[in-house]
């Protein structure tokens, strides 16, 4: 996972093998509700890759 400018970084983020964009001014609970998405294996949040 790795915040950031979710619109400019996305291709550099997935090539390097992050699994999430979230930006950083994201609410907390949207941010614990992808990290739980990625750790389950499941890719459905909108800010999974």
């Amino acid at each position: 996972m790795v915040t950031g400018e979710v619109h400019a970084a996305r291709p550099e983020v997935s090539a390097v093998g992050a699994q999430a964009l979230v930006p950083k001014d994201v609410r907390p609970e949207a941010m614990l509700r992808c990290l739980r998405e990625v750790a389950c294996g499941f890719r459905c949040c909108p800010y999974c890759l």
